[in-house]
């Protein structure tokens, strides 16, 4: 999958289906855990996506602002964490070559 149409499911995912086949909650080819870092008044959250199942040759993860669709990782969709995240709802897509999967995340 191009990475013009990944940046596309992150900016349209709020329109989109948990059904949609481009956006599958349920992928049993991708399995992750989250490491989510809560934001305090001292300093912001982070997340670490850990890829548990899935192809790690051709992952990639794409970070997104739930309401906005904004992309916070635009040009580095290797990189499975993110630091400076102030509270908030979150998206994070895993893409492998096998399919995608969409993960929503809240920092407190």
């Amino acid at each position: 999958m191009t990475t013009f149409k990944l940046l596309l499911i992150c900016t349209f995912s709020i329109c989109l289906s948990a059904f949609h086949p481009l956006l599958q909650d349920n992928c049993s080819k991708i399995d992750v855990e989250l490491d989510i870092k809560p934001a305090t008044p001292e300093s912001d959250g982070s997340i670490k996506v850990n890829l548990i199942r899935g192809d790690k040759s051709s992952v990639k993860y794409i970070f997104c602002t739930e309401k906005e669709g904004e992309v916070l990782n635009e040009g580095d969709f290797k990189s499975s964490e993110l630091l400076g995240l102030k509270r908030g709802k979150y998206l994070c897509i895993v893409s492998t070559k096998d399919c995608t999967k969409k993960i929503e995340f809240t920092i407190e």
